[in-house]
């Protein structure tokens, strides 16, 4: 300590100068880093998300899907106005393109690097931009290139890319586009869009409306009969569901065209890619945004505290070089910022300014001396508290490394490389700072200090008072809190709504309330069945013991519509029998079966294929839920698979789709994060050990940090919070910054010795730097409060909570644990 102290003192221009040209080195890496947008927290090889695709492989009509509800001012949406507007609407939707000009001259380049100007010389002369009919040309290009060792590995990903930006939108389901079934003579059927184009007389918008709400297989799903006003339509994208920032782009056109087609009737919104692109946007929006924010309240903390502008900005300094050093070593070791590590910039600044207000608190003290002697005594006073706290608060974060999900391992890792970081900055660059620019001492009479310390001062003497006249009444209250605590912990409930995050202002928020309210929901919960037997789903056992599962189904709470095969043989009977509605029924002769099917295959029909393999081996059940909320979709899929298995109990039973991968993500983030949980515990009880070299300080150490983490979870149980993503990533943390005051209380208490006054001495010492600590990391975790997405501002109060409860529970405590007797004795003898 001694060497590295007087290398300091002796190099602080040269160390500057290092720490400058590490900055720069690193921003330059940095500005190469890459963003992964896509909101799913769940890694492509876990199951939900393989059982997604396989499912995707199988079936058609079962991309992610754009939900956008109509509602006309008009008596019914069956009006001339509207049917034009939702025709004119579907054609625009189609014809959407993601590309622009650059592409064109990119595409060009690549054909002429892969020697193929003859063969594609003439086939995009001309072109200035694409159109979804090019994407048969580009896709030949696509195959001809594929092979080729002249194109690089990056020019055929954008190709591969540019294929389903140049024609994103694969289908459209709606009123125009969607398949009728009627019957054609008495032994066919006649297949049809239902509305090829927008009817004119009456007498053709009667049959149209008689054709659209007499089709119960679409009811709750395209069209309401209880209300007339609206109408659904269902645009299915060809844009990976990974991909939010063209999920984001495809979302934003489609919320255009309504303008565009000068539309008077309202057009609503949502469905998954809405919410997760809506998601990702907010959610990096808000992480940009909050950054210059928590800088002004941190800095402003920071100058009420020491009334210096240097003291104010040297700190923030620090915690912005941490910031650009561990953005380029994410970018130097591959890594790209996701929807969780856009994050840690605005906990870098937070907890990057700690240290510095360790060292500035401590050499506040210090009325006297030059320069040198002044960071001499302060490096000797904080040096190795800091360098301890800095490796438990490492450890907290990287204990979420033990999570299952990718992007919370890197969020973890990276917040941890960053601490690192800042303390290696702080205890460099701000003594050398110091050395080249003398920031006097705040030290001043009562009248002269600032108003946050006055304000200190007076908590400081209560608690003193507190501990030394009423340690009783504190140990009392410290009782009632933690039962209190218990009492909230067993009423949390784990859950996970990822509409609920929105403000209820939020358009999306709005838009899928209102396909929650008219239709059958805008959330999906799907199911892929599979039979051992060949071309089951032909024949009548399967079919009506899929419809008996299906019928109890509809019956499960916040299920408003189920797609499934059963409907498909319905209509067949329907239209086969003059249209009678009473015959909207499931066939009683077997043979009926088989052959519905092959009428229907002869006809043209292609929408079964949304529901049934082509072998007709496996079938998919799509369950349209009106809530998001893990808990309901749970419960749905638990109750289906229950269903189903009654009806059929020989088939093979996968569920997949936008609410298992919900499901599946709250179990992996909370579940993953409740071993993170203990094993940071288990991590920080070795290291106390380690640190004190005994266990008795190890349990004392340990019970603030218990108490803060069970306050906490006690406080989110009692205001009805649930333990969702967002908030199962706090506990992990709240134990590596918790710990931290209790080093810093016990290192000073070591020091002072085990005397009759120790306690008093070691919290005098102490109070004022986990005073201000608290006030700057607690202020500088609120500014997350103003976040538009929910599960940023939990995060933001459930870390503030953390720190101050943290400081509070500490400071209060450790005292009174420190004067019983037990503890006493063993410390004396350790003395």
């Amino acid at each position: 300590m001694h060497t590295y102290i007087d290398f300091i003192g002796r190099y602080y221009k040269q160390v500057l100068f290092a720490i400058l040209f590490l900055t720069m080195l690193a921003g330059w890496q940095a500005s190469g880093l890459k963003t992964n947008a896509t909101p799913y927290f769940l890694d492509k090889d876990h199951p939900s998300r393989v059982a997604d695709r396989e499912l995707k492989k199988v079936f058609k009509g079962s991309g992610e899907v754009l939900v956008v509800g109509t509602e006309t001012k008009s008596e019914t949406i069956f009006n001339p106005r509207s049917l034009d507007e939702l025709y004119r609407f579907t054609r625009a939707a189609e014809s959407l393109t993601l590309t622009d000009k650059e592409d064109v001259a990119r595409l060009k380049d690549i054909i002429e690097t892969a020697g193929l100007d003859g063969m594609f010389k003439d086939t995009f002369e001309g072109i200035e931009t694409f159109v979804p009919a090019d994407y048969t040309r580009i896709k030949a290009v696509d195959k001809a290139i594929s092979g080729s060792d002249k194109v690089s590995a990056e020019q055929k990903t954008f190709l591969k890319h540019l294929l389903f930006r140049v024609w994103p939108v694969k289908k459209v389901r709606g009123i125009v586009r969607i398949e009728s079934i009627t019957a054609k003579g008495t032994d066919n059927f006649d297949i049809h869009a239902m509305m090829p184009k927008p009817p004119r007389s009456e007498d053709e918008i009667k049959a149209l409306e008689a054709e659209a709400l007499g089709n119960e297989q679409l009811k709750d799903i395209l069209f309401n009969p209880r209300n007339k006003r609206v109408i659904n339509t269902l645009i299915e994208l060809r844009i990976p569901q990974d991909d939010a920032p063209d999920m984001k782009r495809i979302y934003d056109l489609v919320s255009e065209i309504p303008h565009q087609i000068g539309a008077k009737d309202a057009y609503h919104i949502s469905g998954p890619p809405a919410i997760f692109a809506q998601t990702a946007a907010v959610v990096k929006s808000n992480s940009d945004k909050m950054f210059p924010f928590v800088i002004l309240v941190i800095a402003t903390v920071l100058y009420l505290l020491f009334k210096d502008k240097r003291t104010m900005l040297f700190p923030i300094l620090v915690a912005v070089v941490s910031i650009v050093w561990t953005l380029g070593t994410m970018a130097f070791f591959g890594y790209e910022q996701n929807i969780v590590s856009t994050l840690i910039p605005v906990f870098l600044i937070s907890i990057g300014v700690s240290d510095s207000v360790h060292f500035y608190a401590e050499y506040n003290r210090l009325a006297d001396g030059d320069r040198l002697s002044r960071v001499r005594h302060v490096l000797k006073k904080v040096l190795k508290p800091m360098l301890f706290t800095s490796l438990t608060t490492m450890v907290g974060f990287l204990a979420l490394s033990y999570t299952p999900i990718g992007f919370i391992q890197s969020f973890g890792i990276f917040v941890a490389v960053g601490i690192v970081y800042a303390f290696v900055i702080t205890v460099t660059m701000i003594p050398a700072l110091q050395l080249l620019i003398n920031i006097k001492s705040s030290n001043g009479n009562g009248r002269t200090k600032p108003l946050l310390i006055r304000l200190g001062d007076k908590l400081e003497a209560s608690l003193l008072n507190a501990i030394t006249k009423h340690k009783r009444w504190v140990f009392l209250v410290m009782l009632l809190v933690t039962a209190f605590a218990l009492e909230g912990i067993l009423r949390l409930k784990i859950d996970n709504e990822m509409i609920g995050y929105f403000s209820k202002e939020s358009r999306v928020y709005v838009d899928t309330k209102f396909i929650d309210r008219h239709f059958g929901g805008a959330s999906t919960v799907e199911f892929t069945l599979s039979c051992e037997k060949a071309q089951c789903f032909r024949h009548k056992p399967f079919i009506k013991g899929l419809d008996r599962a299906v019928e109890k189904i509809k019956g499960i709470e916040n299920v408003g519509a189920v797609y499934a095969l059963p409907d498909f043989i319905k209509m067949m009977n329907k239209g086969l029998h003059g249209g009678d509605p009473a015959r909207y029924s499931l066939p009683d002769k077997a043979e009926a079966y088989p052959q519905y099917l092959f009428l229907y295959e002869n006809g043209n029909g292609r929408e079964i294929r949304n529901v049934v393999s082509k072998d007709y081996g496996k079938t998919r059940l799509v369950i349209f839920s009106k809530s998001d909320r893990t808990s309901d979709m749970d419960r749905i899929v638990t109750k289906a698979t229950e269903y189903i298995s009654e009806a059929l109990p020989n088939i093979k039973i996968k569920p997949s789709g936008f609410g298992e991968v919900l499901i599946a993500t709250r179990d992996a983030v909370i579940y993953g994060q409740i071993s993170s949980l203990l094993i940071s515990f288990v991590l920080i009880f070795l290291f106390l050990i380690v640190l004190f070299r005994s266990i008795l300080y190890a349990c004392v150490g340990i019970v603030p940090l218990v108490m803060t983490v069970m306050i906490n979870f006690g406080l989110m149980g009692w205001l009805g919070f649930y333990l969702d993503v967002g908030s199962a990533i706090v506990a992990a943390i709240a134990i590596g910054i918790g710990v931290d005051n209790a080093i810093y209380y016990i290192s000073y208490f070591r020091k002072v010795g085990a005397g009759a006054n120790a306690n008093i001495a070691a919290l005098k010492h102490v109070f004022g730097a986990l005073y201000a600590n608290a006030l700057v990391l607690g202020s500088g975790f609120l500014v997350l409060l103003l976040s538009d997405h929910q599960s940023l501002a939990n995060l933001g109060w459930l870390v503030s909570a953390t720190v101050i409860v943290s400081t509070a529970v500490t400071l209060a405590v450790l005292p009174i644990l420190f004067e019983k007797i037990p503890f006493k004795k063993r410390i004396e003898n350790e003395a």
